[in-house]
C-alpha cells in the first residue's frame, strides 16, 4: 500500500485560495457561519466543528455546526477553556465538559478575529484520534476572520447608507415645508432629536406620518 503524500505548500495555497473565494461569496452572517463550520468539517476530517459569534460585551451570539450543543455547554462555564480562548485571543486546548462524546479525544477552541483585534467568533473543534493534523488551523481561522470582518463592514456600510437616505428624506420634507436650506433643515431635526431624547430616524418617521402637517417643534 502506498501512503498518501502530505499536502505541499502549493496544495495548501490552492486550498486557502479556494476557501477565501468560498467565504467571500456569502452575504449573510448565518450563512457565513454555516459555511465556516462546513469548511472546518472538510478541512479537519473526523472533527465535530462549531463556530460561535461573540458580541462586544462578550455575550454569546449565534452558534452553528455539528458541535453547537457542546459549545453552548462549554460557554455556560464562565472560566472554562472556551472563554479562555475568547479573552486570551489565542488557541486553547481543553474542555469544560465533564465527559466528551464517544470518539472525541481532544477539544480545541480557536478565536476568529476581525482586523481590529476584537473577539468576533470562536471555532471549536472536537477532534477524534483519526483527525488529520490541525497545522492549518491558525490560517483557517485567519481566513474565517477576514470573511467575518468583511461581512461586518458591509453590514455597517449598508446601515450607514440607509441612515443617510432616511435622514435625507426628512431634510427634504423640512426644506420644502419651511423653505430652509439643507444645513438649517438638518439643524432643526438634530435639535428636535436632542430636545425629545429620540434618534434622528424617529424624527423622520414622525415627519413621514404626515409630511404636510407633522410638526417637529
Amino acid at each position: 500500500m502506498t501512503a498518501t503524500p502530505a499536502p505541499g505548500r502549493h496544495d495548501e495555497a490552492a486550498y486557502f485560495a479556494d476557501l477565501a473565494l468560498r467565504l467571500h461569496r456569502v452575504q449573510q452572517l448565518e450563512e457565513l457561519l454555516d459555511t465556516i463550520a462546513d469548511a472546518a468539517a472538510e478541512a479537519f476530517d473526523g472533527a465535530l466543528p462549531a463556530v460561535a459569534t461573540v458580541g462586544s460585551q462578550q455575550q454569546l451570539g449565534a452558534i452553528v455546526g455539528a458541535a453547537a450543543d457542546l459549545v453552548r455547554a462549554e460557554a455556560a462555564v464562565p472560566d472554562g477553556p472556551w472563554w479562555d480562548a475568547v479573552q486570551g485571543r489565542t488557541i486553547v486546548e481543553g474542555s469544560a465538559l465533564p465527559t466528551l462524546p464517544a470518539g472525541v479525544t481532544t477539544v480545541v477552541h480557536a478565536p476568529v478575529f476581525p482586523g481590529a483585534g476584537r473577539p468576533h467568533g470562536v471555532l471549536s473543534l472536537y477532534l477524534t484520534a483519526e483527525t488529520p493534523s490541525r497545522d492549518r488551523l491558525p490560517n483557517f481561522c485567519t481566513y474565517a476572520g477576514i470573511a467575518l470582518e468583511g461581512l461586518w463592514y458591509q453590514s455597517r456600510l449598508r446601515r450607514s447608507m440607509n441612515s443617510h437616505t432616511t435622514v435625507g428624506s426628512g431634510i427634504g420634507i423640512l426644506m420644502e415645508r419651511y423653505n430652509l436650506d439643507r444645513v438649517a433643515a438638518y439643524d432643526v431635526m438634530a435639535q428636535t432629536a436632542i430636545e425629545h431624547g429620540v434618534r434622528l430616524r424617529d424624527v423622520v418617521s414622525h415627519l413621514r406620518e404626515d409630511p404636510d402637517r407633522a410638526d417637529v417643534s
